[in-house]
């Protein structure tokens, strides 16, 4: 898999050459408190089929993302967390998003699970939903890959694909970019 090396550091001193620029607009920080961690690892509650008051509803995982979670490579977060939730005002490559948002710009999937606790089915709430698409850049096998997270009505779950941050998809304008 391609991706950017998660040792790499991404600068704000470095910007996209002319013509490849990113604009996002930051909507809301979110502090988390360690006590609104999900008390479970991810790999409990995003399962596709899974049941249950606490489980959230999964369409679709991707095999590389199901990989990830099966190998249980992300460490539990301590500590109050930061999620920064943008809004990309022009379609726009990974790259350009990536050298914007900086150094601290990867998530794990216990803070998307935070994000999905509160619409476990699709409703309002801070992931855009109904045709909208969320994208987290997160760790997977040690390279740092772009994770669209999206709801999808007719499945009745939300869908999880992972990219490499080298794939050609511009994101459109109007996708929410989630960082750390």
């Amino acid at each position: 898999m391609n991706g950017l090396d998660v040792g790499a550091r991404v600068s704000h001193s470095v910007h996209p050459p002319p013509g490849v620029e990113c604009d996002l607009l930051l909507l809301e920080s979110l502090e988390i408190p360690s006590t609104a961690l999900p008390s479970s690892p991810p790999e409990s509650y995003l399962r596709s089929g899974a049941s249950g008051e606490s489980s959230i509803g999964v369409f679709y995982i991707d095999p590389e993302i199901r990989e990830h979670l099966a190998r249980k490579e992300e460490g539990r977060l301590s500590g109050s967390q930061i999620i920064r939730i943008h809004r990309l005002l022009r379609q726009s490559l990974d790259m350009p998003i990536l050298m914007r948002l900086g150094a601290q710009c990867a998530l794990t999937f216990e803070h998307i699970a935070f994000l999905l606790q509160r619409q476990r089915k699709g409703e309002r709430g801070k992931l855009s939903t109904y045709g909208g698409v969320n994208v987290a850049y997160v760790e997977l096998c040690g390279l740092l890959s772009s994770v669209s997270i999206r709801w999808v009505p007719e499945g009745d779950g939300w869908a999880f694909e992972a990219l490499s941050v080298d794939h050609p998809l511009q994101w459109p304008a109007g996708t929410q970019i989630l960082s750390g």
